[in-house]
């Protein structure tokens, strides 16, 4: 027997697994989550079998229909699940014309969504920034480059590394995402990093001529920031230092991911050279 009822404290940290293994490209830092559950406007329910086993979770506010999800966990999808929590969602918000967002990575979502009755097509407003994502198991090892960088781990570095990011600053057009007006922003940052897929990358002094930036989100390893020196570039470095992470981050995550603007050609080039494909947010509506 299927029950639908509020999500209470003691279900928060089943909720949040739930979360994260239905859906891999949620932020999926705890507090980031269960804050949102705690503010007023948001209203977080949970399905469950007479047992009080947590099988599913939604999430919306009234405040704006579209800001409406619903995981349902792995084993206990296909058996109506996430049909009794959409159905929950609906009747609170009086079957008003509703909209959604689904990730195109993710195909379960849009059949779910398609057999709600949504229409799914591209969300406008998203064509400024391209998607990547890679899938570890389908990654190809042998993918990297002949050229052999010295890689070390970024945290071993951090404190010679704020020239670059400056540099990495002023060089990129998607840079919003890496804090660089103090050493000490940069530093905080940094700490919050994957060790071991945060790399940096060697010259023969020894001294860092780039990194990249990974965080770990749930399953999910997102690359924040690549960069290599201007002065190093077109020998294949970027290659290299993006596949040592990848060989680092696939022995934990199950999925690789990165954003860049539409512009930066070098980046969305090479992110589709080492098999990583284009993923975009798709908006559905239902009357």
């Amino acid at each position: 027997m299927l029950h639908v009822r509020p999500i209470e404290t003691v279900d928060h940290e089943a909720a949040h697994k739930i979360v994260i293994a239905a859906d891999p490209f949620t932020w999926s830092q705890p507090n980031h989550w269960l804050l949102r559950t705690l503010k007023p406007h948001f209203k977080v329910a949970v399905a469950e079998t007479e047992e009080r086993r947590l099988l599913g979770v939604s999430m919306w506010t009234d405040k704006d229909p579209s800001a409406c999800c619903v995981w349902v966990a792995p084993p206990d999808q296909r058996r109506g699940v996430g049909r009794a929590l959409a159905a929950q969602v609906e009747q609170q918000q009086g079957n008003r014309s509703a909209t959604c967002n689904i990730f195109s990575a993710d195909p379960r979502g849009i059949t779910f969504a398609e057999a709600q009755g949504f229409s799914v097509e591209p969300f406008r407003g998203g064509e400024l920034v391209v998607t990547f994502v890679l899938e570890f198991s389908s990654l190809r090892l042998e993918v990297g480059s002949s050229t052999s960088p010295r890689v070390a781990p970024l945290d071993a570095y951090v404190d010679r590394l704020y020239s670059l990011a400056l540099a990495f600053k002023r060089d990129q057009v998607d840079d919003e995402g890496v804090p660089t007006d103090t050493p000490e922003d940069f530093r905080q940052f940094c700490e919050g990093l994957r060790p071991g897929s945060s790399l940096c990358l060697l010259d023969e002094a020894d001294q860092p001529i780039g990194f990249t930036l990974v965080q770990q989100r749930g399953s999910v390893a997102y690359t924040a920031a690549t960069f290599i020196a201007p002065v190093h570039r077109r020998r294949g470095l970027a290659r290299s230092l993006k596949v040592a992470s990848f060989r680092a981050s696939s022995k934990w995550a199950t999925w690789a991911q990165t954003d860049c603007k539409r512009g930066n050609e070098p980046i969305v080039s090479l992110n589709r050279s080492l098999g990583m494909r284009e993923a975009q947010w798709l908006s559905g509506t239902r009357s």
